[in-house]
């Protein structure tokens, strides 16, 4: 599934999947193109804009290396670095659970 997305600048879209980029789409507006590699129901398709701030970690398994983007509030930054502090250590029971974490499962 591709999701693209025009928005004004200054804003930020968020979609499912993975973001191989933005373009510029006219006087003050930005295409966001998120792609998905995987099956999707097109009702958990979903996308939500406003002004967030971004932040990105890695989660590395094995031989495997799964990137982490985090979009916040920019005034609930501080707070969602601290929350998502969490999000290595779910991944890491989930595998343990559930079995390994595919970074092509992932939009890869």
């Amino acid at each position: 599934m591709l999701i693209s997305i025009t928005i004004s600048n200054g804003f930020t879209d968020i979609s499912n999947g993975r973001l191989p980029g933005k373009t510029p789409a006219g006087p003050g507006r930005t295409r966001y193109d998120w792609a998905l590699s995987y099956p999707i129901n097109n009702y958990n398709a979903t996308f939500c804009f406003g002004k967030y701030a971004h932040f990105d970690d890695v989660y590395i398994s094995g031989k495997d290396t799964l990137t982490l983007n985090y979009y916040a509030m920019p005034y609930h930054l501080e707070m969602a670095k601290a929350m998502f502090a969490q999000v290595k250590l779910m991944l890491a029971c989930f595998e343990r659970h559930f079995g390994k974490y595919s970074p092509e499962s992932a939009g890869h």
